[in-house]
């Protein structure tokens, strides 16, 4: 049985998805605590920050999917996400195929 190869709309969605939750989550909380705690503890703004940029670069590799997807599965669960999250669905389903020819993802 021949192996199907995934489309590049299926290789890479699920991809630029992922990495879009995660630079908006770390755009949010520096914008957030850039306003709102900067002029009042500089410090501990720029702690909090950095874990949380920290935290979102971790998840952005591949070995972390189950851990971003329970954290960050519901940010995708809005009513205009349902073509990318049907698409989501189709290429983790093609992974587990076992006629799916295994290359190895651009993120592990």
């Amino acid at each position: 049985k021949r192996k199907r190869k995934p489309d590049i709309v299926h290789k890479f969605l699920p991809i630029m998805l992922k990495l879009s939750i995660l630079s908006a989550w770390c755009a949010l909380s520096t914008v957030i605590l850039g306003f709102g705690l900067w002029t009042i503890y500089p410090t501990l703004s720029s702690v909090i920050d950095s874990t949380i940029n920290g935290i979102c670069v971790y998840l952005s590799f591949g070995f972390t999917k189950q851990l971003y997807e329970i954290l960050c599965s519901p940010f995708i669960s809005c009513r205009n996400c349902a073509d990318c999250r049907t698409v989501v669905k189709e290429a983790n389903e093609m992974e587990q195929h076992p006629s799916f020819d295994d290359e190895q993802s651009v993120l592990g």
